[in-house]
């Protein structure tokens, strides 16, 4: 490797104004901050000797006898670099009403090249891809989080609140504009484009389904569909439904996602909960690509009970067949708004008063019950709106295949202390 080493400076500043003199006259600003920082960190999350060719045990039968050896099995790039990521963070802490509400604002911007990827190669070369260093992306945003005191005293209730909006940009792909990505199930989902954010969607627009004859000789798929067929969009107009009509349909990044906190304690009781959500992402579906595709070959869903039978019986749902004549695309029917709002936990407890429990030598108990995932609010149709098939990818994002849901939970339990 011809990069073994990197230097990585960075450098930090703060005032804590409310110090000044000047601001000793502000009696209900009890704490004001103001930092900034600024550097410039590596990346070198891949497989040890990454730059290296890597040699492998193979073996074959020859007269019934086991040869073993030596093959190559992946290529080498001495040129492999560290992942560089620039940021720059600036920020302020507010505390007002001698820190009753207190608030912190952060702005941050994140430049990172020399992506590390696998690209893929010539089947010729006797491999599939190659880790080299390709692109760069953009990161920047806002983050906010504001906890306030809204009651003390016997009663005492306090509110923590966190909210995020970050936008995300391809600013290089190393000297290509397109790469389709985020093949699930053999499905090409994705697409990364320069300027614009990780986690686009691309695939088909419908039009409906065909209900007559008369409306395929009009159609671009005049040569193949039949009635009961899905009709596509003819993007740009060549008389022909092919990859050329594909657009982009959604993208998975929310706009923004917070979370919201409140307490609650009377005495010997509390009261906990939490609620968070996203807004603005959309998922893609795949579950539905398959359980609506009516070609008999697997189990299908209740929906396909409203397909199309006959003119005018459903616009939606296509006809059943085992030999299809319009292929069943990815297009937006698979693609849903995945904003949620969900009841994360809620837990409600009772501490055992301290002169009860000094009689029998006992520090503390508490009781309490707790429910986790309760209830979500959400227009999607699948299990869970908070899934992604794509497990750790970095470009496949947003999409149900067979994910598992949140599960719903109680717990009954008992703290004691001696």
């Amino acid at each position: 490797n011809d990069n073994k080493y990197g230097i990585f400076p960075s450098a930090s500043a703060a005032w804590v104004v409310s110090k000044e003199t000047f601001m000793q006259k502000m009696s209900f600003i009890s704490f004001l901050k103001v930092r900034g920082s600024y550097g410039l960190i590596g990346n070198s999350e891949i497989p040890s000797y990454s730059s290296l060719d890597l040699l492998s045990t193979d073996f074959t039968l020859f007269n019934n006898v086991q040869n073993v050896g030596y093959v190559r099995s992946r290529l080498s790039n001495p040129d492999l670099r560290w992942e560089k990521t620039q940021q720059l963070d600036l920020g302020v802490d507010v505390g007002l009403v001698k820190d009753r509400i207190s608030l912190t604002v952060d702005y941050f911007r994140k430049n990172t090249s020399d992506l590390l990827y696998n690209v893929s190669v010539p089947r010729t070369t006797g491999f599939n891809s190659a880790l080299v260093n390709i692109g760069s992306l953009q990161n920047k945003g806002f983050e906010i989080a504001l906890n306030t005191v809204n009651l003390e005293g016997a009663f005492r209730w306090t509110t923590s609140l966190n909210f995020s909006a970050i936008k995300n940009k391809i600013v290089d792909l190393g000297g290509t504009d397109n790469v389709i990505s985020g093949n699930v199930v053999g499905t090409a989902t994705g697409l990364l484009r320069v300027g614009q954010p990780i986690g686009l969607f691309y695939g088909y627009q419908r039009d409906g389904i065909f209900q007559t004859n008369d409306e395929i000789s009009v159609s671009a798929q005049s040569a193949t569909a039949q009635p009961g067929d899905v009709r596509y969009k003819d993007l740009n107009g060549d008389k022909i439904i092919d990859a050329n009509d594909r657009t982009v349909l959604g993208n998975a990044q929310p706009d923004f996602f917070g979370g919201m906190t409140n307490n609650f304690s009377y005495k010997g009781f509390e009261l906990n909960v939490f609620i968070n959500g996203v807004s603005g992402n959309k998922i893609a579906n795949l579950n539905r690509l398959n359980l609506e595709n009516l070609t008999g070959t697997i189990n299908q869903s209740a929906e396909v009970l409203n397909r199309w039978t006959e003119p005018g019986t459903s616009n939606v749902i296509p006809r059943a067949t085992r030999t299809p004549t319009t292929p069943n695309f990815f297009s937006d029917r698979y693609v849903e708004d995945g904003s949620f709002l969900r009841l994360r936990n809620i837990t409600f407890a009772y501490n055992l008063p301290a002169t009860l429990l000094n009689k029998a030598n006992i520090r503390a108990i508490r009781v309490y019950v707790s429910g986790q995932n309760l209830v979500t609010f959400t227009k999607y149709s699948g299990y869970d709106p908070e899934v992604n098939s794509g497990g750790s990818s970095s470009t496949t994002l947003g999409v149900d295949f067979g994910s598992y849901p949140s599960s719903g939970m109680f717990l009954v339990g008992l703290n004691a202390s001696f």
